[in-house]
């Protein structure tokens, strides 16, 4: 499900208290994801990734370095025999050199592009990460938001028997005022008013728990006046799909371990350099010249580590294992994921057929109730008989609302969970 974004709306929904505003599941869930601490994680991620994707391609760049040394050795290059009319300055024991090294890779057997790889499957691997805790938290979100609507509904429900009960208290009231009905009667249904006020002193404080979460969850400010929305029902359920953020996970790793075995390849090839050295000694690259002068030097040089090749087959053994771990693990989730869409579905049409079977008997016992307000206004009834009738109403109409409101969480848990086009 592609969660909509009311920007404007957020704006007033965060700034100030929803004083019996109406409220949806969308707003909910947008605002959830505006105040989670995932968005901002999700940006930091991005930029770390560009900025270590950055520093890999100086490797790249020419590599310098300055030196410095002064050595004193115990003995020095000479010639042991005196050619005449030859006379060489002896060389000094004392040497003194600075000299700027540069080396310029100019081929890395691929390693360089590799590590990119790298760094990039890392950063979607985090974000990934991310993602299934955003969608984790949608989930908590929209639970608690069901917990709120049911007792909403609720309440209503319990409202309107306690208007229903007045209205046959008044009636009996005006009887007992003329003598044509007893006070038991009217005890009965005053111990009833009773029990209803206790059941919405519990729904009260049911919801009074879920907005104070949502308030946490989303930063909105909901209070006890806030009407929340029933969302639209939707017609069907989300078709399975393994592509969800768990699997992701899963197919990330084996581009980890396909991308780290073309790296530990990468190690086995030699590796070539420009090179370069400028400096100022005494003495310089001729040793028999005993005076400061300036040098250079250049070349290429090739560079072969052929200790990687010890470790060779153990890597290439280790990724084999990792993938048939990984292997493993896709199919233990492909089943788990094929279960509980079995679940959510067999859910879905058992509820479909439930609220079918309430509807059916709302209409009945709405039929029967009254009957029984009329009987007992004319005092064929008691009124016992009456409440009876009436609680059976009331348990009839929670049912139907139950099922209603369960049915539409398990379709939109599937729509979190299967639909692979989330905007999270």
């Amino acid at each position: 499900m592609k969660i909509k974004i009311y920007t404007l709306w957020a704006i007033l929904l965060i700034g100030k208290p929803l004083l019996g505003q109406n409220v949806t599941l969308a707003m909910c869930l947008e605002a959830a994801q505006k105040t989670a601490t995932s968005t901002k994680q999700k940006e930091i991620e991005q930029e770390l990734g560009k900025l270590n994707a950055r520093v890999i391609q100086t490797g790249w760049l020419p590599q310098m370095s300055l030196n410095g040394q002064t050595t004193y050795q115990s003995d020095v290059t000479g010639l042991a025999i005196e050619i005449p009319n030859l006379r060489m300055t002896p060389i000094n024991k004392d040497q003194y050199k600075t000299f700027i090294d540069i080396n310029q890779l100019i081929y890395d057997g691929g390693a360089s592009k590799t590590r990119t790889m790298l760094q990039d499957l890392s950063s979607k691997n985090s974000l990934t990460r991310i993602q299934l805790a955003n969608r984790n938290l949608l989930q908590e979100t929209q639970k608690i938001y069901f917990s709120a609507l049911l007792a909403q509904e609720n309440r209503q429900i319990w409202e309107t028997a306690k208007e229903e009960i007045l209205a046959r208290k008044s009636v009996l009231e005006t009887g007992i005022r003329f003598g044509a009905r007893t006070k038991n009667q009217l005890d009965i249904l005053a111990v009833e008013l009773l029990k209803i006020e206790q059941q919405i002193i519990d729904i009260r404080a049911a919801k009074t728990i879920a907005v104070e979460m949502l308030n946490l969850l989303t930063g909105m400010k909901l209070n006890n006046l806030t009407s929340f929305q029933i969302p639209a029902n939707i017609q069907k359920i989300t078709p399975l799909s393994y592509e969800t953020y768990e699997m992701k996970l899963l197919q990330n790793q084996q581009s980890l371990i396909a991308t780290t075995e073309e790296l530990n390849q990468s190690k086995l090839r030699p590796k070539a350099f420009l090179f370069g050295q400028g400096g100022y000694g005494n003495p310089a690259l001729n040793m028999l010249k005993n005076e400061f002068q300036s040098y250079y030097l250049m070349g290429v040089r090739l560079n072969w580590d052929l200790s990687s090749f010890y470790t060779k087959r153990l890597n290439q053994k280790s990724s084999q294992l990792q993938k048939e771990l990984i292997l493993q693990h896709q199919s233990d989730l492909e089943r788990q994921l094929s279960m509980q869409y079995t679940k959510m579905s067999e859910e879905v049409k058992r509820y479909e057929k439930l609220i079918e079977m309430d509807q059916a008997m709302i209409s009945i016992r709405e039929r029967i109730s009254v009957t029984a307000a009329s009987e007992l206004d004319l005092g064929t009834i008691t009124a016992t008989q009456f409440v009876t009738e009436k609680n059976a109403e009331k348990l009839a109409k929670q049912s139907y609302l139950l099922h209603q409101i369960q049915k539409l969480a398990f379709l939109q848990d599937a729509t979190l969970i299967f639909d692979s086009n989330s905007s999270l």
